[in-house]
């Protein structure tokens, strides 16, 4: 194994793909266990930024990747990710609403400086534009959601896509899909601050350091197997911000 230490944000600098193989589970983070936690952490670094302190990295913990080999030059650089999606997958999706709010609020070029960590460069010369354009593929269950919501590029179209159903003689809406809510949450925590904040420091300058918190503020251990590694033993034996795997994950896993 080879481990280093990255920066979040220095994950997607590069043209490169991180793949969720198929044995890994669905994203499962929720509001009460990890959304809340999370935000808190960046508001708290938010505000240390804005008031000019210093701010001390937040470990999130280990990235663990087995790298493929291309098949042709225009492919592009792939790992597999075989522990860690669901921290990545989060980060992709905070991305999203926060470039998605920048441009609400037209500062067209902050938001495409945040665009550039969500999708890889030059389609045209990929062997498969499809697919490759993205910086993270989830599995296939995960995939059509994450998709639609990075190219909806506004949450009035993520809500068109996918809006809110209430059935009859229901109280509450049904809930839409967890790639959804994640984005929606996120989305209005960045909508939030912008408007308790707004009263001491510009919007563009918040927008600007919320950036600055996901791109230098947290890191993680890059962690590659090399050829000797058993990738799919390493899964078995991990557990995702205290998710266990459940019966069906192990047994997509052995399958």
């Amino acid at each position: 194994m080879k481990a280093n230490p990255r920066n979040l944000l220095d994950l997607f600098g590069n043209s490169l793909r991180y793949v969720v193989p198929i044995f890994q589970r669905h994203y499962v983070w929720n509001k009460e266990r990890q959304w809340e936690s999370l935000w808190e952490d960046i508001i708290e670094k938010l505000t240390r930024r804005l008031k000019k302190e210093k701010v001390t990295p937040h470990f999130l913990g280990a990235l663990i990747l087995d790298a493929v080999r291309k098949q042709s030059t225009r492919e592009v650089t792939r790992f597999l990710v075989i522990d860690g999606q669901q921290r990545i997958t989060t980060t992709q999706l905070i991305l999203a609403a926060l470039r998605d709010h920048t441009k609400e609020r037209q500062f067209d070029k902050l938001a495409d400086a945040m665009t550039r960590y969500l999708f890889n460069p030059d389609p045209d010369l990929m062997e498969d534009s499809d697919a490759e354009i993205y910086k993270v593929w989830p599995t296939q269950f995960n995939r059509k959601v994450f998709c639609d919501i990075l190219n909806a590029a506004s949450f009035q179209r993520v809500n068109q896509l996918y809006p809110l159903v209430r059935k009859a003689r229901r109280r509450k809406y049904e809930p839409r899909d967890r790639l959804v809510e994640a984005y929606v949450y996120f989305g209005e925590r960045i909508r939030d601050a912008c408007t308790t904040l707004n009263s001491d420091y510009p919007v563009e300058d918040i927008l600007l350091e919320i950036f600055g918190v996901l791109k230098d503020d947290f890191a993680v251990v890059e962690i590659v197997l090399d050829e000797h590694d058993d990738s799919q033993e390493i899964f078995n034996s991990l557990n995702a911000k205290a998710e266990p795997l459940s019966q069906s994950d192990l047994l997509r896993s052995f399958i």
